[in-house]
């Protein structure tokens, strides 16, 4: 008599390990801030700096510990270099080149080794690989090469108090993903004594509630929508066109919505970031554009790569039609952008594309008179839309491998790429609308609407945010990434 085989029965599903990093629209984020906020009114004025200091170490080691041993590397060796890049001009080019050389070679090599080996990607889901990830280098490493460029400039001294230079490198509501702070302001604000007030905590809670909903109601909803073959085999899926308008849209309220968040947050401790985002989709102008999208990131592009080339070319040759001033200086500043992004093609293509835009501009600009007259709202209008559909378009290879990406392209032109959206794809019209509404008001119109009016939108922004959040996890910021 043959013995009945016994089934065995599938292994219950393992939990995820929990995750110990602190996520910036999470609660532990949340309790964090208060926590740190509560330690530093508490304790003397005179240990405030430390006090932030060691908090902004201890959210960096909730990432990995050698995170933080390459953070404090990082500062202490450009603290220590700035003073000889003033000491004369016998050190000074030395030292400026050796500090400005290595920030960008911890940088490169790690956006390089980033590319070569995908599992050392900072969200990777092996614990190994995360104890490797150099979280915010993209970030405070502009921000240390600016402040050396700076100091050989004299447009600030060598900071000699540590704490407060180490602060300025690793405050922790802008190390994950920006924004990318220069140092005299900021080094300004650690002098005087910090002034949180209730027109400060009003300020605060509106960017927070701002940030929440562009993060967890509008960012994120948008991004799991998106179905996967469409990034992935386009030529499997349909509405390519929507999709992509949703991934723009989504893209732009995520990196809008965590600046929100984190500038809020620090005005909790008497500290001004600066803004990041300024509604880009409604530029009528790429230089525009440029001027409200990652603004930190532009302007230090600006700053100290476009400008010091164009000085350079005009030296050389001061005529309105110098054509490699024309050229050179957007294109570089652009393929660096792609660069900061990722050393893939696919990101140098993404920035040459936007070069060639501001090219073409300049071209046009160059053959009008140059006191053109106020153009005619309709002209405008015609202009923005310009403007935005290439911006959109140009986030295909932003977005896809470049095989991929000229797939995509090509369905683009096909029936089906203009299929009717899901109607889910409302919440595109949301963002729209609160763009509009800052655009024509300001950032913090809500705080001049009425108190009743103000009570009940942060009220409805609260219980969005929280059903918005009831279910998975949202995914993580998208700039943490670089």
């Amino acid at each position: 008599m043959r013995r009945a085989r016994r089934r065995s029965r599938p292994a219950p599903p393992r939990a995820p390990p929990a995750d110990p990093t602190v996520q910036v629209d999470s609660l532990a984020f949340a309790g964090f801030v208060l926590a740190v906020a509560a330690g530093y009114h508490l304790a003397p004025a005179r240990l405030g700096p430390a006090w932030l200091l060691a908090a902004s170490y201890a959210f960096c080691a909730t990432w990995s510990w050698t995170a933080a041993a390459t953070l404090g590397l990082s500062t202490l060796a450009t603290w220590a270099i700035a003073p000889r890049v003033r000491a004369g001009e016998g050190v000074r080019r030395p030292a400026l080149a050796a500090g400005v050389a290595a920030n960008l070679a911890g940088l490169a090599l790690w956006k390089w080794a980033r590319a070569w080996d995908p599992a050392l990607e900072p969200l990777a889901a092996s614990p190994a690989a995360a104890l490797f990830v150099p979280v915010g280098i993209s970030f405070y490493a502009l921000q240390a090469i600016a402040y050396l460029l700076d100091v050989a400039r004299g447009q600030l001294p060598p900071e000699r108090d540590l704490v407060r230079f180490a602060l300025y490198l690793a405050w922790f509501p802008k190390l994950l993903a920006g924004p990318i702070e220069r140092a005299r302001p900021f080094l300004a604000q650690l002098a005087r004594p910090a002034v949180v007030d209730d027109e400060a905590l009003a300020r605060s809670a509106a960017l927070v509630a701002v940030g929440a909903v562009r993060k967890t109601v509008l960012a994120d909803p948008l991004l799991r929508m998106i179905p996967a073959a469409v990034f992935t085999r386009p030529a499997a899926a349909a509405g390519h066109a929507a999709w992509l308008l949703a991934y723009a849209v989504a893209l732009y309220d995520d990196v809008a919505g965590y600046t929100s968040i984190v500038r809020g947050a620090s005005l909790l401790f008497g500290l001004e970031l600066s803004p990041n985002f300024a509604c880009p989709f409604f530029a009528r102008s790429f230089t525009e554009f440029w001027n409200r999208w990652h603004i930190t990131l532009s302007t230090w592009l600006r700053d100290y790569v476009y400008l010091p080339l164009s000085r350079a070319l005009l030296r050389r040759n001061l005529r309105r039609r110098n054509v490699p001033n024309l050229l050179l200086p957007p294109m570089a500043a652009m393929l660096a952008s792609g660069l900061w992004h990722g050393p893939g093609p696919r990101m140098l293509v993404w920035g040459a594309l936007h070069g060639v835009f501001l090219i073409a501009e300049r071209l046009v600009l160059l053959a009008r008179p140059r006191r053109p007259a106020p153009r005619p709202a309709r002209e405008g209008a015609l202009a923005g839309a310009v403007v935005f559909v290439a911006a959109v378009l140009a986030l295909i290879p932003f977005r896809m491998e470049l095989p991929v990406a000229a797939a995509f392209t090509r369905c683009l032109a096909t029936a089906a790429a203009w299929t009717a959206p899901d109607p889910r794809l409302g919440l595109v019209v949301v963002s729209f609308w609160l763009d509009w509404v800052q655009w024509r008001r300001g950032e913090l119109v809500f705080l001049r609407w009425p108190r009743l009016v103000r009570a009940g939108l942060l009220a409805a922004a609260a219980l969005a945010t929280f059903l918005a959040t009831r279910g998975d996890a949202g995914p993580p910021f998208i700039y943490q990434r670089f």
